[in-house]
């Protein structure tokens, strides 16, 4: 998977990690389209290829940008959010000890 990503990405400033979140990330938002998700199931890859697919990649990829625009403006702009999302991380990613 990160070869293929390398391959298409001009890496320099990005890590495998941004390669495989994003590409993740993009995955869920189409994932969000219940149509797309229906052709995908029902019929092999060209044939997706030829349906609401590449449409679905463009706007999720489009909707993701948003998404991630409003998250950083709220972190940015409230410190008392930002403070309480960098405790969600810690806590959901470091188990007790």
């Amino acid at each position: 998977i990160v070869a293929r990503l390398n391959e298409m990405f001009d890496t320099e400033k990005l890590t495998d990690s941004d390669l495989i979140n994003y590409s993740q990330t993009i995955w869920d938002k189409i994932n969000e389209n219940e149509i797309v998700m229906q052709q995908i199931a029902n019929n092999p890859a060209d044939k997706v290829m030829l349906g609401d697919f590449p449409d679905a990649t463009l706007d999720a990829i489009f909707d993701s940008q948003d998404a991630y625009q409003e998250i950083t403006r709220q972190l940015l702009s409230d410190s008392n959010r930002l403070a309480q999302f960098t405790r969600f991380l810690l806590d959901s990613k470091v188990s007790p000890a």
